[in-house]
């Protein structure tokens, strides 16, 4: 074995660094989209904690203005219920989120995997 044959196993080494290449932008592309996509999960997160947390603090206020253990009782009833209903709505929203984002993710992963047919 000569030392351009042990160099140059397949004895186009120009070919795979191109191949690389390639490969590494339809993988910085694919990670860009990602993150982008995370944002959006990351935004309506803290939008939700910043709603939750507004409404806890005024929960907080009316507690305080119970006079009687029934109004307590009644307060922590209806708090308890929009808790649970504004969870799971933003279950949905969550879930309606990360379903479309996975959809476009692959439909992009699929357009940057195969290459545009010659016209």
């Amino acid at each position: 074995m000569t030392k351009s044959q042990a160099a140059a196993p397949n004895g186009n080494i120009q070919a795979m660094s191109e191949l690389a290449r390639q490969s590494l932008t339809a993988m910085s592309g694919a990670y860009a989209a990602w993150l982008q996509d995370a944002g959006k999960v990351q935004a309506e997160t803290v939008r939700f904690l910043n709603e939750r947390f507004e409404k806890d603090m005024d929960l907080l206020t009316q507690f305080a203005h119970c006079r009687r253990p029934e109004e307590i009782a009644a307060l922590q009833s209806k708090a308890f219920a929009a808790l649970v209903s504004d969870y799971a709505r933003e279950s949905q929203t969550l879930f309606g989120l990360l379903g479309s984002l996975s959809t476009h993710g692959i439909e992009r992963i699929q357009k940057l995997a195969v290459p545009p047919s010659p016209r």
